[in-house]
């Protein structure tokens, strides 16, 4: 907590559960999860202890994606890709064409 007069104390620890299986997890929705028969039951500890995640302050959370927007630029990289590979075919057949004219 911080206070008015500029001290700080600090007054909770936030606990992080590991489980067995995270697949096993139920999904609640809104990003929820909750321990099922599949999952195992929570091993709840320090954060970065024990093998269970770090938590960090004010950070943006950057674990969700957007899968429309994430689909879109691979297609439109997979069709750069295939341009690119159209412009090294036609360069290599123009140095063929080269080399045959030059022994000819």
């Amino acid at each position: 907590a911080s206070y008015t007069n500029g001290v700080t104390k600090n007054i909770a620890q936030l606990a992080v559960a590991k489980f067995e299986n995270n697949e096993g997890l139920y999904k609640a929705g809104n990003n929820m999860f909750k321990e099922s028969r599949n999952s195992g039951s929570a091993n709840i500890g320090s954060p970065g202890a024990g093998g269970r995640g770090k938590v960090f302050s004010k950070s943006v959370e950057a674990s969700t994606t957007d899968i429309a927007s994430e689909f879109v630029n691979l297609i439109q990289m997979q069709r750069a890709f295939q341009a690119n590979a159209r412009t090294l075919t036609s360069s290599d057949e123009l140095m063929q064409e080269i080399l045959n004219m030059k022994r000819g």
